[in-house]
């Protein structure tokens, strides 16, 4: 698995497979074209990941697990990109800054293996 050191590089990678799937499919909906994203690109590309971060012990209690690493997968952030385009470039840079000091933490209604983190302002550092 090859890990990005980048965010810049992460997020470049991310937008440009978008396009390409965007581009061979521009009339299906955002669920059809991330399910074909996982069929059309190779697992291994798809397994690259970011590091973000760690969790602290209340998202860790939450989640009932000891494992604190956070990696946000290439899958992830295409799949992010189609079905969320009001998240802005911006914001996938910051979001270490919310993992590591979120206003609110709740447990995902959907899927109760994940936690939602809230921040309700956040001063721009990375552009």
């Amino acid at each position: 698995m090859k890990d990005y050191k980048n965010i810049e590089n992460f997020i470049g990678d991310g937008r440009n497979f978008v396009s390409i799937i965007k581009n061979l499919h521009p009339n299906i909906s955002k669920i059809k074209l991330v399910e074909f994203a996982r069929k059309y690109f190779n697992k291994s590309i798809l397994n690259r990941c970011y590091f973000v971060g760690y969790l602290n012990s209340k998202q860790l209690n939450l989640l009932n697990t000891e494992t604190s690493s956070v990696y946000f997968s290439l899958d992830s952030i295409i799949k992010n990109m189609i079905q969320h385009s009001e998240i802005s470039a911006c914001d996938y840079k910051n979001i270490d800054i919310i993992l590591k000091k979120p206003d609110k933490i709740a447990l995902s209604k959907s899927n109760l293996n994940s936690i939602i983190l809230f921040k309700k302002t956040i001063n721009i550092i990375r552009q």
